[in-house]
């Protein structure tokens, strides 16, 4: 069995880039970029395990957290995603042929909610998109990992 745990301290606002305000070309209205981050504590964690049977085969498999740090609460332009992840992963280590190969498989999965990245609307509530300014997103993600290793004979 292992075990792993991080854990990331809060930061306070700070400025990233700090823009003059513009003009808008279409609207000749004054604006300005949030170009600043602010984070929350988050504590991220891990457990896996692994089994080897003979000198010739493990298994593996693991979970872990991936919760993001930043505050959906605070307006910023510089994020597009504040969603938590989970990852799941399985897998094996074998040889096979005199050479040692490694393959897995991970599923990553999450929901959140985004901003809309674009208005092209000027704020008509009768425009295609309803009117939303924000969206639910389900974040889902299949990986699937293949090593292996040719120099096995000197170990």
């Amino acid at each position: 069995m292992h075990f792993t745990a991080e854990y990331f301290a809060s930061a306070d606002q700070s400025g990233t880039l700090t823009p003059e305000p513009y003009t808008a070309q279409s609207t000749g209205e004054q604006r300005e970029w949030s170009l600043g981050l602010e984070q929350k504590a988050v504590l991220n964690f891990g457990l896996g395990f692994d089994h080897r049977f003979n000198d010739r085969l493990s298994l593996y498999g693991a979970g872990r957290s991936d919760f993001s740090s930043i505050d959906e609460n605070v307006a910023s332009d510089l994020l597009m995603s504040t969603w938590d992840l989970w990852h799941l992963s399985t897998g094996a280590a074998f040889q096979f042929l005199g050479i040692e190969f490694t393959s897995g498989l991970q599923y990553s999965f999450g929901n959140g909610v985004t901003g809309r990245l674009v208005d092209l609307t000027d704020d008509d509530p009768t425009d295609a998109t309803g009117g939303y300014q924000t969206t639910d997103v389900r974040y889902r993600r299949l990986k699937a990992v293949v090593g292996f290793d040719l120099v096995t004979g000197g170990r």
